[in-house]
């Protein structure tokens, strides 16, 4: 294979097989306000000092913040083992 068709392959892997994924769920957070994981357990997002749903600025932050963790290669989940919170971290 030519390192061109390889690097071709690689990006479009990127692109397909997470950004999609992850923008998707992002959608569904703005809709919805839940994730598929969580609406199969009838779970929804909320913010966490008022309990209010998830708006739509909320959930572009939020799905901006996944595509930024990925993009360094999981380095922004790191904050999440630093909390001092009882309440879990990336839980939603």
């Amino acid at each position: 294979m030519a390192p061109e068709s390889f690097a071709l392959s690689i990006v479009l892997w990127l692109a397909i097989g997470q950004c999609i994924p992850i923008l998707v769920t992002g959608i569904l957070w703005a809709v919805c306000g839940t994730s598929p994981g969580k609406r199969a357990l009838h779970l929804r997002i909320v913010d966490a000092d008022t309990g209010a749903p998830m708006t739509v600025r909320k959930a572009g932050l939020r799905t901006l913040g996944y595509l930024l963790s990925f993009a360094t290669c999981g380095a922004g989940f790191c904050g999440c083992y630093s909390t001092n919170e009882s309440r879990r971290c990336m839980t939603g």
